[in-house]
C-alpha cells in the first residue's frame, strides 16, 4: 500500500502512498537509517487503513503519533493522516477556515464569498484563536444570536449554513468530533415582506424608458423569461437562441454541480420582439446578447433603479429577484407547477417556497366573479346586495336594494315588500309569506 523510497542527493526517505482519490502523496520523513524509514512505514500504512475504514490505530501508532516532532506531524496533517494537535494553529477557527476556504478551489466564486463573510463573522464573534474543539451547540446558538443582532434572517441563515459547513468539513477531517451547527436553522427563508410584484403596465413603463436595446433585453429576460440576473441573462449566447423554433437555452451556473445546469425556456410573446431587436441591432460577430454591460464595474440592479424612477415606477426590493418571481406569477396562471419551475430552473417546492405569491389581479378577479354570480332569491341575494353596497357609494346600493326588493315582491306576488321605504343599507327583513 505505501513505498519506501530515498532521496539519492540529501539520502532522506520518503513514504508515497495512493490516497482514496487516486492521488498519491508523499511523506518525508527526513534523515533515519533505513530500519528506522520501514518502521515508519509501518505506522504509515496503518493510518492510511484507519483512514480509509473509519477504524482505530494500535495503541503504539498512537504514541508514536503522539511523539512525533511538531514538523513531522504537521506533514501528516497535510496528508490528511493525523487530526491537528491542540494548540496548533490548523486547529483554531481562523487557521481551520482560512485552510478550508483555501483548499477548495472548486467553488464558484459567489460561494466563496459566502464563505469569506461566514468566517469573517465567526471571527469577529469568537476571535481567530478560538480552538475548533472547544466549540459547543450553545456558541452556535450565540453566533445565530449575534448575527441576528445587524442581519435579516435569510442572511442569518446562510451565515449559520457556511458555518456549518466549515465545521463539517472539520469533522471530516477528524479535528472535531461533532459538528456544532447541526441543530442550528440554516434553511432557505422567504420574507413575504420583501415579495413586490410587477405589473404589466409598470413592465411596459420601464422598457419605454430603457436608454437603448441591450436595457431592454436586460429586464424583458429578468421580467418576461424568468432568468437570474446577472448570471443567467449576461450568459445568454446568441448561438442558444433560436427565433425559428421559438426557444431558447438558458446556462445556469448555480445549479450546474447538480446537473440541471442546462433548461430550454419557451421565447414568450412578450419577450420575442425585445430580443429580436437586440439582435439586429447587436454588433457583427457579438457572441452574447448583452455585450455593452459586461464589466465587473456596471451596477446593473442600481441602473434598473434609476430606469424605474424615470418611468415613474415605485422602487421595490430585491430587484431582480422580484422580477424573476413576477414571471413565474404570471406563468402559473397558464401552464402546471412543474413545467413553470422547470422553465425558470428550480424545483416546485422551491417555486411555492420562494416565488409563487397571490397578485392583486388574482384578488380582483376572484371578487369579481363572486359579485357577478347570479344568485337565487333570499338570504344569499340580500348579502350580496349588502357586499355591493358595501363597495358603492351610498346612494347607488339604496337603488340596488329597492330594485331587488321590486323584484322579489312580484315573484312572491307581495304588495308589503313592494311598499318598504328603503333609507339606509342596514339588512332590511323580510316578513314571511
Amino acid at each position: 500500500m505505501a513505498s519506501l523510497t530515498q532521496n539519492p542527493k540529501t539520502s532522506r526517505w520518503m513514504v508515497r502512498f495512493v490516497w482514496r482519490d487516486g492521488r498519491r502523496k508523499t511523506v518525508r520523513m527526513g534523515t533515519m537509517n533505513k530500519r528506522q524509514a520501514e518502521r515508519v512505514k509501518g505506522f504509515i500504512e496503518e493510518l492510511v487503513v484507519a483512514r480509509w475504514n473509519g477504524s482505530a490505530v494500535t495503541p503504539e501508532t498512537e504514541l508514536w503519533l503522539k511523539n512525533l516532532p511538531p514538523v513531522i506531524h504537521r506533514r501528516l496533517e497535510r496528508a490528511g493522516l493525523a487530526n491537528p494537535r491542540r494548540g496548533s494553529e490548523s486547529a483554531t477557527l481562523g487557521g481551520w477556515a482560512r485552510a478550508y476556504i483555501d483548499g477548495r478551489t472548486d467553488l464558484k466564486p459567489g460561494s466563496r464569498l459566502n464563505l469569506e463573510y461566514a468566517m469573517k463573522s465567526l471571527v469577529d464573534c469568537f476571535g481567530a484563536g478560538k480552538q475548533l474543539a472547544d466549540f459547543t451547540s450553545a456558541d452556535a446558538v450565540t453566533f445565530r444570536t449575534w448575527c441576528k443582532l445587524e442581519l435579516a434572517e435569510a442572511t442569518v441563515r446562510l451565515r449559520c449554513r457556511m458555518a456549518r459547513q466549515l465545521f463539517r468539513a472539520a469533522v471530516l477531517r477528524r479535528i472535531i468530533d461533532a459538528n456544532p451547527f447541526a441543530g442550528i436553522a440554516c434553511g432557505d427563508f422567504a420574507n413575504r415582506e420583501r415579495y413586490r410584484y410587477l405589473t404589466r403596465d409598470e413592465a411596459e413603463a420601464i422598457l419605454a424608458a430603457c436608454p437603448d436595446a441591450e436595457w431592454r433585453a436586460i429586464f424583458a429576460l429578468a421580467r418576461y423569461g424568468g432568468l437570474r440576473c446577472p448570471s443567467e441573462v449576461l450568459g445568454l449566447r446568441w448561438g442558444d437562441v433560436d427565433f425559428g423554433r421559438g426557444r431558447f437555452i438558458v446556462r445556469a451556473t448555480k445549479t450546474e454541480h447538480a446537473g440541471t445546469g442546462v433548461r430550454t425556456v419557451p421565447l414568450f410573446p412578450a419577450l420575442a420582439p425585445v430580443l429580436q431587436e437586440a439582435f439586429e441591432l447587436a454588433p457583427e460577430g457579438a457572441e452574447f446578447v448583452i455585450t455593452r454591460y459586461r464589466s465587473a464595474e456596471t451596477n446593473l440592479r442600481q441602473g434598473l433603479r434609476r430606469i424605474a424612477g424615470k418611468a415613474g415606477v415605485a422602487l421595490w426590493p430585491r430587484t431582480f429577484a422580484n422580477l424573476r418571481a413576477s414571471a413565474e406569477a404570471d406563468l402559473a396562471e397558464h401552464f402546471p407547477l412543474h413545467v413553470c419551475a422547470q422553465w425558470l430552473g428550480h424545483s416546485p417546492r422551491v417555486a411555492l417556497t420562494n416565488y409563487l405569491r397571490a397578485r392583486p389581479e388574482d384578488y380582483e378577479k376572484a371578487a369579481g366573479g363572486a359579485l357577478q354570480k347570479v344568485s337565487q332569491p333570499g338570504g344569499g341575494a340580500l348579502h350580496q346586495v349588502s357586499q355591493q353596497g358595501a363597495e358603492r357609494p351610498r346612494e347607488e346600493a339604496q337603488t340596488a336594494l329597492r330594485a331587488m326588493l321590486e323584484n322579489l315582491a312580484n315573484s312572491l306576488e307581495c304588495e308589503e315588500i313592494g311598499r318598504f321605504d328603503v333609507v339606509t343599507t342596514e339588512p332590511v327583513t323580510v316578513p314571511s309569506v
